[in-house]
C-alpha cells in the first residue's frame, strides 16, 4: 500500500492545481498542503518552484515522480500477483500496437506459448499513448513499441530495427519507382492510421523535420485498422506508409511493392520496455532473449514461405 501523500504528490504533479488535486481525492486543500509539506521536510528539498496554482516540479520533484511511479507499479504489480492463483504466478501481461501485434508478432507469440506452457501470456492490442499509461500503472508487465519514449523512464531491450516504407499496389504508377521524394507524392491518395498511433505520429515527425505537414496531401483517407488500410493499398489506386517489418508477406508475395521515401532517413528501433526493479525482472529478461533468438532465426519470412 503506498502512503497516501505520495498519492497526493502524484495527483498533484498531474494537475499542477491544489484546488482539482483535493476535488480529485476527495480531501480538503489544507490536506493538500500538507501532504507536500510533509514529504519535502522528509526529504528536506523543494518539490516545487511555487506554492501558485500553477506551477513546475523541481529537478529533486522530478526525481521524486519517477520514484513514486515506479513504487506505484510495483504495488500494482504485487496486487496482481497476490489476486493470482499459485497455477497463474507465471502469467505475463504485455501491450503492442495493432502495426506490431498484426505483423511479426502474431508468429512469434504462437512459438512463445508452444516453448513455455508453464507461461499464461495475455496480450493487449493498444494505442502508443495507452500501452505507456498502463506500463506507468503498473498494469501490464512489459510492452512492445517503437523508440519514441523517453528511454530514461524504463528498462530498455532493443529488439529489432525496421524502416518506414511508402507500399503501393503493383500496377500503381509509382511502383516502377524506388525512391520517391515527399513532393511526388502531395496529389497521390492516401490511406493512413488515424492521429495518435506510433506509426502515423512517426511519419508526421518526418514530415516536419522538412517543413511539411499531413494538410498538404492532396486526398487523405483515416483508418483505424491497419489490416483493413493494407487491404485498400493492395485493392486499388491508394498509398500508404507502413513498417516495413509488418509487411514483409506481402512484400514477398509481390501484392506490395515497397519504396523508400527520401527525406526519410531514420531507422526505427522495436524495443521491449518494462519498469525498473520490476518484480519479474528475470523473467523478462529471459522473454527479449527468447524474442531475439526467434526473430533472428525466422526472420518472419520463413513463417510466410508457404
Amino acid at each position: 500500500m503506498i502512503d497516501s501523500k505520495f498519492l497526493t504528490f502524484l495527483s498533484l504533479c498531474e494537475t499542477r492545481n491544489y484546488t482539482k488535486t483535493a476535488e480529485l481525492l476527495y480531501v480538503t486543500q489544507p490536506s493538500v498542503t500538507n501532504h507536500i509539506k510533509s514529504l519535502e521536510k522528509i526529504y528536506n528539498v523543494k518539490l516545487f518552484t511555487s506554492n501558485t496554482k500553477n506551477f513546475k516540479l523541481t529537478p529533486e520533484g522530478e526525481l521524486l515522480y519517477r520514484y513514486v511511479l515506479q513504487l506505484k507499479a510495483l504495488d500494482a504489480q504485487f496486487d496482481r500477483m497476490l489476486a493470482a492463483t499459485e497455477s497463474q504466478r507465471e502469467q505475463i501481461t504485455f501491450s503492442a500496437t495493432k502495426n506490431i501485434v498484426n505483423g511479426y508478432l502474431k508468429y512469434i507469440l504462437s512459438t512463445w506459448s508452444k516453448k513455455n506452457k508453464e507461461i499464461n501470456y495475455c496480450l493487449n492490442v493498444k494505442e502508443y499513448d495507452e500501452i505507456l499509461e498502463e506500463l506507468n500503472q503498473g498494469l501490464i508487465d512489459f510492452a512492445i513499441i517503437d523508440n519514441r519514449f523517453n528511454k530514461k523512464n524504463y528498462q530498455v531491450i532493443q529488439l529489432h530495427k525496421t524502416s518506414l516504407v511508402l507500399a503501393v499496389n503493383k500496377k500503381h504508377p509509382l511502383a516502377k519507382h524506388t525512391r520517391v521524394s515527399f513532393d511526388q507524392l502531395t496529389k497521390e491518395r492516401f490511406v493512413l492510421d488515424i492521429k495518435g498511433t506510433g506509426k502515423r505520429d512517426f511519419f508526421e515527425s518526418e514530415l516536419r523535420l522538412h517543413n511539411r505537414n499531413i494538410k498538404d496531401f492532396f486526398n487523405l483517407i483515416e483508418v483505424n485498422c491497419p489490416k483493413t488500410i493494407c487491404d485498400l493499398v493492395k485493392s486499388g489506386e491508394l498509398i500508404s506508409v507502413f513498417y516495413r517489418s509488418e509487411i514483409e508477406d506481402e512484400i514477398k508475395s509481390g501484392k506490395l511493392i515497397p519504396i523508400e521515401i527520401i527525406e526519410v532517413s531514420n531507422s526505427v528501433d522495436f524495443c521491449l520496455i518494462f519498469n525498473k526493479n520490476h518484480l519479474s525482472t528475470k523473467l523478462i529478461e529471459k522473454i527479449a532473449l527468447e524474442y531475439e533468438k526467434l526473430y533472428n532465426e525466422v526472420n518472419y519470412l520463413k513463417y510466410t514461405s508457404s
